[in-house]
């Protein structure tokens, strides 16, 4: 049984935090063994998550990337820092926690701005719900009332309330008060004003503030106690696994693009004469990068040719637990990287190089790295090869010290939905363009294989229906877009672990003739 007590306990909380609580979760942390390590953005929890019984994967780590420096998740670590030096970005860290929690947990704590769930509440609700709210100007407050609707939202529609809903709901409500006891609202400072406000980045720095992983004399992020921290984050929340940053230490991306011979040709810290509305750097900049900025004289896209970390900041430290993971994982059991954004979530994650490192140690363990379905806007125009070239780029090292098998999909045509996805070349929101499939050129086959890494090539894509937004007259309006087909995407991985188990004593890996990818094709069917 845990020595963690629940935040709402104050007692016990008190007298945990008074008697050396970073011992207690040291000991438990290092009793702990590991299924499958996960690498990515809040997107790896929502696809791996629901399958993990099912495979088992009892215990699994996520490591997600501390570089996340866009929108509201920037505007915090802005507010926040005069006070208490550089925080972690959360935006990546929290996408991952509230993945793993039941649907109507999720809702709670994914509210931005006290937007209710235009699915689950009508637009009648909606405007009640904001008559009663606006006048309230404490984040506890506010939380409450939000609490109190989605309780009677459930009993109005007879849906039977999950037994640890009021207990989920009574840890929150005790975060909120840390929130308001610590001063994170503050209607001056951009990101924390309580109109804007952000449930899970609120509550994640009230509790790292509690226990002084963020302290106002120090101005520096305390490692052992954002261990403890994070560990009192995972009880009150009721998480069954793990996730951890590769690094809490501050860090801004840094990419350059450069032409065929290596003359640079525009960077994250440049700014587009294009976008001038645009005055960001670092992950933000990455994602945000143009076309016309990447533009060579022969119509040509540039590649990336660096890569890493501003050198204006001291290099990044791995967070020490992220490590102790990736050596507690069990023998045989799978790494996966993935699926996520490949250059802005993925990559930052081995681009902390002690990561890196000790992941090419697990040569017991299959390694898997999963491809984007399609091209975005930091990859447009590359090949399967050039996402490989790239990877190596980040890691400093071969792609077969850190990659045992790549997974792409090979099937775009097996609906009419998947086609005209993939097709589309809008982008509403101004968040992500579809720049067409990645996929595996004949004349690279060959090739990559002699890299000494297999290739598993599946038919991986579904279609997601999105909620984009309400019209002014409440009508929902929705968007198709391309995503993996997560249980056949796990069940690939699942498959391809034991494939490595049974051939690690041969020299080198195959995939039988085909069989696994033929396997896939005829679930689609």
């Amino acid at each position: 049984m845990s020595d963690i007590p629940l935040l709402s306990s104050s007692k016990l909380l008190q007298h945990f935090l008074t008697n050396n609580p970073e011992k207690i979760v040291q000991t438990e942390r290092r009793n702990k063994s590991y299924d499958l390590i996960s690498f990515g953005g809040g997107s790896c929890p929502k696809v791996i998550g629901p399958y993990a019984k099912q495979f088992g994967w009892d215990e699994i780590c996520f490591i997600t990337n501390g570089s996340d420096n866009g929108g509201s998740t920037q505007k915090i670590v802005e507010s926040l820092k005069p006070k208490y030096g550089a925080t972690l970005p959360v935006g990546d860290i929290t996408s991952g926690l509230i993945a793993l929690l039941p649907e109507i947990h999720y809702e709670l704590l994914n509210l931005r701005k006290w937007n209710l769930d235009p699915i689950r509440f009508s637009q009648a609700e909606i405007d009640s719900f904001r008559k009663i709210i606006n006048p309230i100007k404490t984040f506890h407050g506010r939380l409450s009332i939000t609490i109190d609707c989605y309780r009677n939202n459930l009993c109005q529609s007879k849906s039977p309330v999950p037994d640890s809903f009021d207990k989920f709901c009574k840890e929150l409500l005790f975060l909120a008060t840390l929130v308001d006891d610590h001063n994170l609202i503050i209607e001056t400072l951009p990101g924390l004003e309580i109109d804007s406000a952000s449930v899970r980045h609120q509550i994640f720095n009230a509790i790292m503030i509690h226990v002084g992983a963020y302290d106002s004399e120090t101005k520096k992020a305390d490692r052992e106690k954002f261990m403890v921290g994070l560990r009192l984050l995972e009880c009150a929340l009721g998480l069954n696994h793990i996730i951890f940053p590769a690094s809490i230490d501050e860090q801004v991306l840094f990419a350059e693009w450069a032409d065929e011979i290596g003359n640079p040709i525009t960077n994250t810290n440049a700014r587009d004469v294009n976008r001038p509305e645009i005055k960001i750097n670092g992950q933000a900049a990455l994602s945000n990068i143009t076309d016309k900025a990447k533009r060579l004289k022969n119509n040509k896209l540039a590649k990336i040719g660096k890569f890493g970390f501003i050198s204006e900041l001291p290099t990044p430290g791995a967070y020490p637990e992220a490590l102790n993971a990736i050596q507690q994982l069990k023998p045989g059991c799978p790494i996966i990287f993935g699926p996520s954004s490949y250059v802005a979530s993925t990559s930052p994650c081995l681009a902390v190089h002690e990561i890196s490192i000790e992941v090419s140690k697990r040569i017991d363990c299959p390694k898997l790295l999963i491809l984007n379905l399609t091209r975005n806007n930091e990859t447009v125009g590359w090949s399967v090869s050039d996402y490989l070239d790239f990877w190596e780029l980040n890691t400093k090292m071969e792609i077969r010290n850190t990659v045992d098998y790549v997974i792409v999909n090979n099937d775009i045509t097996s609906t009419r939905e998947i086609v005209e996805a993939l097709s589309d070349k809008g982008d509403s929101l101004n968040t992500f363009k579809f720049r067409g499939p990645v996929a595996v050129e004949s004349s690279e086959r060959d090739k990559i294989i002699q890299r000494g890494i297999n290739l598993a090539e599946a038919p991986l894509a579904t279609v997601k229906r999105q909620l984009m937004r309400l019209s002014s007259d409440g009508d929902r309006q929705f968007t198709y877009t391309p995503a993996h087909h997560n249980e056949r995407l796990m069940s690939l991985c699942y498959c391809l672990t034991n494939e490595f188990n049974q051939n690690k004593e041969s020299e080198k890996l195959t995939l039988c003739d085909g069989s696994i990818a033929n396997v896939f094709k005829s679930l689609l069917y």
